[in-house]
């Protein structure tokens, strides 16, 4: 478990947020660059946070183990597509269309080689070097509305410095408490 500031802003979509022109990982001068997502329902939220060119390199670059499991990926979706594909052309009644035969079969086998495609690869970033890995826990979206966001940093320095940029969209819960520690 880290222990990460949590910074919780007032800002509606397409409002910009400023953040400090250093990487949120190493301090070096840098730019936005890693997106920070989340996703509540049908509502996807996503922020930039700057990143130095050498973080963003580690963060492209991909561990063996992390490109087999991608790898697996594109094989298991393959499969996935072919065998889905294959078992429910056979299995649906000759009196069908041959059209709804041939697309049901093929929706249905999309669709369940797009999601093992994405479970692989996201559990792709379990074997993530560990570089790359505290590179992504640097900032997280921890949570968001339609008015307000709240953005998790593992530095507290770097937390403090959004925090003063921001200063005229914060949310403070307690009086004297510009941020709070959140343990995830």
């Amino acid at each position: 478990m880290s222990s990460y500031r949590a910074v919780r802003v007032r800002v509606r979509p397409g409002e910009e947020l400023r953040f400090p022109a250093a990487c949120v990982h190493c301090g070096q001068p840098a730019r936005p660059a890693l997106p920070l997502r989340r996703r509540l329902g049908r509502v996807t939220r996503e922020v930039d946070v700057p990143l130095c060119d050498d973080c963003q390199q580690e963060v492209r670059r991909l561990s063996g183990d992390e490109e087999r499991r991608r790898k697996l990926g594109w094989l298991a979706a393959g499969l996935g597509f072919l065998i889905v594909f294959l078992v429910l052309f056979f299995l649906l009644p000759s009196g069908f269309p041959v059209a709804l035969r041939f697309l049901l079969p093929l929706g249905v086998a999309a669709l369940t080689a797009g999601a093992l495609y994405t479970v692989f690869r996201r559990s792709s970033l379990q074997y993530a070097r560990p570089e790359k890995q505290a590179i992504l826990a640097a900032a997280q979206l921890s949570g968001f509305s339609w008015r307000t966001m709240t953005l998790a940093f593992a530095d507290e320095a770097y937390a403090r410095q959004f925090a003063d940029l921001n200063e005229s969209q914060l949310i403070v819960d307690e009086p004297n408490e510009v941020y709070r520690e959140v343990i995830a």
